[in-house]
């Protein structure tokens, strides 16, 4: 299993590396297929979108450059997009809303496949994505009987109603915080997740924008040029 899980992308040569590292060949001899997905419910400027998910994936140069959303193609036959995931040699799950993208990776069947599919490719996760890779979908926060989620005061995020869930992958044994120190996000700074963890049952690491987990088999290092905490439970 190869996972590269960053808080914003592609932003710096180091993650740029670490990607073509577990590649293993040539990105112009490779396929990726974008999972933009999770950007849907929110609302505002969506620049970090574009710069993420598209721009800084798009400037390494692919043999094949594919975008599926899941949501979006609910109305179609599986045989115009799920070719697209299948065949890809690099999934990548963009940021957002983190249980409205847990819905619909759910709904469109890749929980059940991932395991498998990551035997042979790397998952690149943004922020949402590499959340959703996680034990625990969100340090605090709850699903609600009515199918609202809500993460809250950490990202300030709610669920849209019938469409959300809690549910992760559970791809790897921690809990994963991104953006750290980011003005756009104030509570997440290490002192205040210094405290959740107290209450997780597996470890936490918190990402700033710079930084990002790779994860290759059994073997787990932190790269970047950024910030980075990890919080044990109960320290």
């Amino acid at each position: 299993m190869k996972l590269l899980l960053t808080s914003a992308g592609l932003t710096n040569p180091v993650l740029v590396r670490a990607l073509r590292d577990m590649l293993g060949k040539p990105t112009r001899a490779s396929t990726i297929a974008i999972i933009p997905t999770a950007h849907n419910p929110e609302s505002g400027d969506k620049a970090w979108m574009l710069h993420e998910d598209f721009l800084l994936p798009y400037q390494l140069g692919w043999g094949k450059f594919s975008v599926v959303d899941l949501a979006a193609v609910e109305s179609l036959d599986r045989s115009h997009w799920w070719p697209q995931l299948e065949e890809a040699d690099v999934l990548l799950v963009g940021g957002g809303n983190v249980f409205y993208l847990s819905y619909w990776m759910q709904k469109a069947g890749l929980f059940d496949v991932l395991p498998q599919w990551l035997e042979s490719k790397v998952y690149v996760g943004i922020s949402a994505g590499s959340q959703l890779a996680g034990s625990d979908l969100y340090a605090s926060g709850e699903v609600l009987g009515s199918g609202v989620a809500f993460d809250d005061p950490d990202y300030d995020q709610i669920g849209p109603e019938g469409q959300s869930s809690g549910r992760t992958l559970r791809l790897v044994d921690f809990t994963l915080r991104p953006h750290l120190n980011s003005p756009e996000f104030p509570n997440i700074r290490p002192h205040y997740l210094r405290e959740i963890a107290k209450t997780l049952k597996t470890p936490m690491y918190a990402l700033d924008d710079n930084t990002a987990i790779t994860v290759y088999d059994a073997q787990i290092d932190v790269v970047g040029a950024g910030e980075w905490h990890r919080f044990d439970p109960g320290s």
